[in-house]
């Protein structure tokens, strides 16, 4: 969502405005983006490693990298068809669209997760 905010709010006229601001703002987003990345990595690694048989080690741990890879590699073609098909349905830009519906559904996952 904060990058989404970063996108609408960029400057459209390069000649005016105060782009120092924009370009700090731009760099915090990439920064906390990259933070928030690794942590998610390390954690995933830390979970596999936990759940990892010592016997098999390495190649458990492989495997099951693989379908975490593999899970988070197929949103992105959803992502472009919902895109193409939005293009055609909505009368805005389809971006902000997605990035809302995106948002309304990670939060109702989370609602939906909570006692589990």
């Amino acid at each position: 969502v904060a990058s989404a905010g970063v996108v609408y709010y960029a400057p459209t006229d390069w000649e005016g405005g105060n782009l120092v601001v924009f370009y700090g703002v731009l760099l915090t987003v990439g920064i906390l983006g990259t933070a928030c990345s690794t942590a998610m990595f390390v954690s995933h690694m830390a979970f596999f490693a936990r759940i990892a048989d010592p016997s098999v080690g390495g190649t458990y741990m492989t495997l099951v990298n693989s379908v975490s890879n593999f899970g988070s590699a197929w949103p992105a073609a959803v992502v472009l068809k919902l895109m193409t098909w939005l293009k055609d349905v909505t009368p805005g830009d389809p971006f902000y669209v997605l990035v809302a519906g995106s948002a309304v559904v990670g939060m109702g996952w989370l609602v939906a997760m909570q006692g589990v």
